[in-house]
């Protein structure tokens, strides 16, 4: 963590101090102290939600940082809030990024582990670093992964081990508030003994005590999937090429600049799905459809030549609501690749007749949030087909620049340029992408 990371965090927890609001640091108080942890996650007094958004909000202003993707609502009193900022340093071209998470309650499903007063109780006040109590903090690095995952994370291990055995007490009064007293005497029993695999083998037996004992929370679990989903939180990307420049080497370096808010699998890379032609009616169906096209007359030619349109355009639809769209929703970073290829390149060349209805169909199409119109020649680190002849290639450029206006928040990349420079540009673009995005919402 660089100077600029740990003063951001330093004066939002002295905000927060001034301003009585109360907080903990739930896990890693160590690591983020060292300069090393770019990820908080914290326990916000319920009450108090609003405040410290605005409080981090207030603070991110102050020292020009950017929000650029903002998951939960402060509405909501039990689900985690997560706020995820940006700094670009475009002399040494990297991107800073801080991002916190909000706990005010340890949430699964329906059912509330441990209330916000439950983890507030017992904070350590001695420094601005409020850090939570070791049992508390065992107690979540043993059951967040466990529960949500099936396994318990190897580095927790150790931490889990010893407060177990110092805190035994205080960690069974805390397990009893969601567990069966004889499944937490069982479970701390396996702790002291390192026997990790027969707590994940008894995930089954622990989440059955969990529904048991647990307090149920008032919010529907299904509107609150609903809300989220309706929530266009994450980002998508579309990465506009002629055919034989590949940006899959570019997007295998994202994680690298983007890991602490989209790690990698946070990005979901979809290199050939979007192509509607092969999808909807596979290969030789193209060729076929070509070749009945040019014996058809009138009328009937004019009805499959709408069809044809209607599949390339509308293909996407479908396959955002049942996939991509709940990827977004969770707060990923979506990236396409040659998604308005079929849409303008293919459709308007060959059916120019129907112009005016695909600008239709565009004005309702659902469109990424940022769309790269990768040119220029391919650098050695970007991959490239040598069978494309360079005119050809070149050719689709020159129709990609010609349609730029029709695509959605068009950033035109030269490709030739080193590779460090292009996936820095990139990545600044689509932070700056979400950023805009919340700033309208």
């Amino acid at each position: 963590m660089l100077h600029d990371d740990i003063r951001f965090i330093e004066l939002f927890f002295s905000y927060l101090e001034k301003e009585g609001i109360e907080f903990a640091i739930l896990r890693n108080a160590e690591e983020v102290k060292e300069n090393i942890a770019h990820d908080v996650d914290m326990s916000i007094d319920d009450k108090k939600l609003i405040e410290a958004e605005a409080t981090v909000l207030n603070v991110a202003n102050v020292l020009g940082w950017n929000l650029h993707l903002r998951l939960g609502s402060c509405k909501d009193k039990l689900n985690i809030k997560s706020y995820h900022f940006y700094k670009a340093d475009s002399e040494q071209e990297l991107i800073h990024i801080v991002h916190f998470d909000f706990f005010p309650a340890f949430v699964w499903q329906n059912y509330v582990l441990l209330e916000n007063k439950e983890i507030l109780e017992s904070i350590n006040y001695k420094t601005i670093y409020h850090e939570v109590s070791k049992p508390i903090e065992a107690i979540m690095n043993l059951f967040v992964s466990l529960l949500h995952k099936g396994c318990i994370k190897s580095n927790y291990k150790q931490n889990i081990f010893n407060v177990f055995c110092l805190y035994e007490i205080e960690v069974n009064s805390k397990l009893n508030c969601f567990l069966d007293s004889q499944i937490s005497v069982y479970i701390t029993d396996l702790v002291k003994n390192k026997n990790w695999s027969a707590i994940e083998k008894n995930r089954d037996l622990i989440i059955e005590s969990i529904k048991k004992n647990a307090r149920t929370r008032i919010v529907n679990r299904k509107k609150y999937l609903i809300e989220k989903a309706i929530k266009k939180q994450g980002t998508i990307v579309d990465f506009e090429t002629a055919i034989g420049n590949d940006p899959s080497s570019i997007v295998a370096k994202l994680p690298d600049v983007l890991g602490r808010s989209f790690s990698s699998g946070d990005i979901n890379y979809n290199p050939s799905k979007m192509n509607a032609e092969s999808k909807v009616r596979g290969k030789n169906a193209k060729q076929n459809l070509y070749r009945l096209l040019s014996i058809q007359n009138g009328y009937r030619r004019n009805v499959l030549m709408f069809i044809n349109s209607f599949f390339v355009n509308f293909y996407f639809v479908p396959k955002y609501w049942i996939k991509y769209r709940w990827q977004i929703a969770r707060g990923h970073l979506v990236i396409l690749e040659r998604y308005y290829n079929n849409y303008y390149l293919y459709t308007y060349s060959r059916f120019p007749k129907y112009n005016s209805l695909i600008d239709m169909f565009n004005f309702v199409l659902i469109k990424p949030d940022v769309t790269f119109l990768l040119v220029g020649e391919a650098n050695k680190d970007v991959k490239l087909k040598e069978e494309i002849v360079s005119n050809q290639k070149q050719r689709q450029i020159d129709h990609m620049l010609m349609y730029k206006k029709k695509y959605h928040n068009s950033q035109i990349i030269d490709i030739s340029e080193p590779v460090e420079k292009i996936v820095y540009n990139i990545a600044v673009l689509i932070l700056e992408a979400g950023r805009d995005k919340i700033e309208r919402q």
